[in-house]
């Protein structure tokens, strides 16, 4: 199959779609931030939980898990559903933790309640526009080509 009649089977993504991936990078980068802030505050008390190889380690790992939810964002873009439903499974355990502590998780650091609640936010908004009609609809198209062009090879 040569490129063109790929580009002409391939439906065209949805705004719905990339509104929501647009959200959903945007809620990667603010939880790095609030990993990064709440990291740089520990230090600034030395407990020993706040040493500098524990801060570094909490970064490799915010790093880590931000590299892996950026392919499942990649995936969300090219119309996998299971990075779809992946997205809303983490949504929905991450919701009722961030609730639970967001009153306690930032202190006095007001640059983490605006980032853990502009998170909240954008998770939510990318969740309604992922389950919009438009969206699934998509979603459906791009699996049921992906049948067709594996029984096709």
């Amino acid at each position: 199959m040569d490129v063109a009649s790929h580009i002409d089977q391939n439906p065209e993504r949805p705004l719905s779609v990339t509104y929501a991936v647009v959200l959903i990078v945007y809620s990667i980068a603010a939880g790095m931030l609030i990993y990064a802030v709440q990291a740089f505050a520990a230090r600034e008390t030395w407990s020993i939980s706040s040493s500098p190889a524990v801060i570094a380690a909490v970064l490799v790992l915010a790093i880590a898990v931000s590299m892996l939810l950026l392919y499942f964002t990649v995936q969300i873009a090219n119309g996998r559903n299971w990075a779809r439903w992946l997205f809303f499974v983490g949504y929905v355990v991450t919701l009722c933790e961030a609730i639970s502590g967001l009153g306690t998780t930032a202190g006095d650091r007001t640059i983490v309640s605006v980032l853990a609640i502009s998170q909240i936010l954008a998770q939510t908004l990318a969740a309604a526009l992922l389950l919009q009609d438009p969206s699934s609809s998509w979603f459906k198209t791009n699996r049921e080509r992906r049948r067709r062009m594996q029984g096709k090879a």
